[in-house]
């Protein structure tokens, strides 16, 4: 170091820190020898390892069930507690390539919140779909068929925590990774002492099915004025020992809920919630993905093209099978009109199972190399084909009742366990708070994209209440 240099930091009353960068990997101490005409007055040494970052932590790619790839840490950070474990799920949208920038970030931010546990990286196959958009980023229109890659992955995260992660556990998931590590834990039985969901893509009603949290949000306007008995959603409610009376969402993780903490964000633009009265339309997001959650909720069943934000069957859709011709004065066809709300109230059970309300679908399955779809209606078949594609038919059939836990407080754990982290900013990027359409609000992906000094003190909340220390 130069003398100008020293007499600043010496003449400075605030002092600082010396920020020291290594080029390439290293075992030995970092040296500070104080000299004085070629004599050295004396010494301190720091014991430092310098290794690439991901070197540090064990990386697990379930990308491909059938060559899954992994790689143990290599050098262990000092100070580990090899009987405790983090482990992290990257969200919806990632790349192979990103999920490794998600968990080197999240990892580093961690290490300097006082994390003293091993950390495991998980990527897993969320970007089926991804299309490079000019100006745009990337972007992963068929948000349906990796709500089916996350239930598939689940059970692969399960084996892994049991072989891999021996003594505590805390399992993390970002995003659509909860729908990874919701299900790994309440179907898989994954052995977790803390499940940490942060910014989760996943419906209240995953955690608690009780009637009274039902959204009318949630409901797209053209059904408000029918019976719920013919709304997809309520269709699981007439069949008893028949699989098809599983294909709902309502307590789908609630074996979850003892060891659940919610971290979400009342500023996440993707888990707005969209109004009943607004007829939802592929238009109404926006480029930072601005009801997107709700929309790809309320779109299913009402696509004519399948993965773009909502599916070809059930859902909101209406089926033909329940409407009148329209004729002109000449008794011409020229149109249909669906059944009003008196005429569809007189239909039977019975014949809802096998010709539903909502529309039943014509075609194979989205994203299903077979199954056709009518035999869902099938009185003999049906609940076989129910359980085959029953994570297919969850993502893009049954639309959640409820808003996200992602944006919304989760009253099936006590508020001790329920956080806002747009609370807990530690103040805010000043380019963000003169942005109209972002302001001061924690956004989808701040976890990873906001400078670690506004969002540390999440971490260090992820830390303390995770028992990481």
């Amino acid at each position: 170091m130069n003398a100008e240099f020293l007499s600043r930091i010496a003449a400075n009353p605030n002092k600082g820190v010396i920020l020291i960068e290594g080029i390439k990997e290293a075992f030995v101490p970092l040296v500070l020898s104080v000299v004085s005409n070629g004599v050295i007055l004396c010494e301190a040494d720091l014991p430092l390892i310098v290794v690439p970052v991901e070197a540090m932590y064990n990386r697990l790619n379930l990308r491909d069930p059938e060559n899954i790839l992994f790689a143990p840490t290599q050098v262990m950070p000092l100070g580990v507690n090899t009987n405790k474990n983090f482990v992290f799920v990257h969200g919806y949208n990632v790349s192979e390539e990103a999920a490794r920038g998600w968990h080197s970030a999240v990892f580093k931010r961690m290490w300097w919140s006082g994390n003293n546990a091993v950390f495991h990286g998980i990527t897993w196959r969320g970007n089926t779909s991804q299309i490079r958009i000019p100006f745009m980023g990337s972007k992963t229109p068929d948000y349906h068929v990796n709500v089916v890659n996350a239930l598939n992955t689940a059970p692969y995260l399960r084996n892994y925590i049991s072989s891999y992660c021996s003594g505590y556990t805390v399992l993390a998931g970002h995003s659509l990774g909860n729908m990874v590590c919701g299900a790994a834990v309440a179907r898989c039985g994954a052995n977790v002492d803390k499940y940490l969901m942060i910014d989760g893509a996943v419906a209240i009603e995953n955690f608690d099915g009780s009637a009274g949290l039902k959204n009318t949000n949630m409901v797209h306007v053209n059904w408000i004025n029918y019976n719920e008995r013919l709304w997809c959603s309520e269709w699981h409610t007439l069949f008893t020992n028949d699989f098809r009376s599983e294909l709902t969402w309502r307590n789908y993780f609630e074996d979850a809920v003892p060891v659940t903490y919610n971290f979400r964000s009342e500023g996440d633009q993707v888990f707005k919630t969209h109004p009943a009265n607004d007829d939802p339309g592929l238009n109404d997001t926006d480029w930072s993905g601005t009801y997107s959650w709700c929309l790809q909720e309320k779109r299913k069943g009402r696509n004519w093209v399948s993965q773009f934000g909502g599916s070809t069957y059930g859902g909101w859709g209406f089926n033909g099978h329940y409407t009148h011709e329209i004729t002109n004065e000449y008794g011409e066809i020229v149109g249909f009109e669906q059944w009003i709300p008196q005429e569809a109230a007189g239909i039977s059970p019975d014949v809802l199972k096998t010709e539903p309300f909502f529309r039943p679908g014509n075609r194979e399955l989205d994203g299903v190399s077979s199954g056709y779809i009518r035999n869902l209606y099938d009185s003999h078949n049906g609940s076989d084909f129910a359980e085959q594609y029953q994570y297919e038919l969850l993502a893009g059939f049954i639309p959640s009742r409820t808003l996200p836990v992602g944006r919304n407080k989760l009253n099936a754990i006590p508020d001790t366990r329920n956080f806002d982290m747009n609370a807990m900013k530690n103040g805010w990027p000043q380019e963000r708070i003169n942005d109209p359409d972002k302001g001061n609000n924690w956004l989808h992906s701040d976890l990873k994209e906001i400078a670690y000094i506004y969002v540390y003190k999440s971490y260090t909340n992820f830390v303390g209440t995770g028992g990481l220390q």
